[in-house]
């Protein structure tokens, strides 16, 4: 994925995470998962991020490449234990507050990962295992297809949170993500006026 397809979806990521888990959405920790969704591309010079910072992106891209050791899921481990360690010993007072912006930054860093696995190129989530996984679904980098993409995902999604949310009905807690069944439910309510929701419907599992 691109930089102006990774900053949405990220965003998306943190949306969708935050009313599947009932955490009220903020526009600062929306901010934080979009710029979070730049990171991993730290390692490469000509990215978003590495244009800003060149001589560590440099550094970085010069010692483990460009997709990664910042694209696996031991460099988000270490990623997250660090931010925990730092705030719980450093913070001092704003610990609470800093804690609060952490799940976003994960969030919109992980969607990064995930992001680029829908690329032919996928990404090395056991590194240093090399081996590059990657979704059955991929589109090149910077296409169209990339582009209609991230606008459906977009629209859908902030449609779907405005309408549950907004509009105070929220059955996505009650969704069964492994229940296609579920899913499919959930799906075809959400083009619903309030009116005609029947409640029960998003409780199959």
């Amino acid at each position: 994925m691109m930089a102006s397809s990774h900053v949405p979806f990220a965003a998306i990521c943190w949306l969708g995470y935050a009313t599947y888990t009932n955490q009220p959405v903020t526009i600062p920790q929306l901010l934080v998962a979009s710029f979070a969704g730049l990171l991993p591309d730290i390692d490469s010079p000509s990215s978003t991020v590495g244009r800003r910072i060149r001589p560590v992106s440099k550094f970085i891209g010069s010692m483990v490449g460009h997709r990664g050791f910042t694209h696996s899921l031991i460099f988000s481990y270490i990623l997250v234990m660090s931010l925990m360690y730092i705030t719980a010993n450093f913070a001092g007072e704003n610990a609470g507050l800093l804690y609060m912006y952490i799940p976003p930054l994960i969030v919109g860093y992980l969607s990064h990962i995930l992001g680029d696995m829908f690329t032919p190129s996928g990404v090395p989530l056991l590194w240093p295992w090399k081996f590059k996984f990657k979704l059955p679904y991929t589109f090149k980098a910077d296409s169209k297809t990339e582009t209609v993409f991230v606008s459906w995902l977009v629209i859908f999604s902030f449609t779907a949170y405005i309408n549950f949310v907004f509009l105070e009905k929220n059955p996505i807690q009650n969704v069964d993500l492994t229940n296609p069944d579920s899913v499919i439910t959930y799906v075809s309510v959400l083009w619903d006026t309030p009116s005609t929701i029947d409640p029960a419907m998003v409780e199959t599992k």
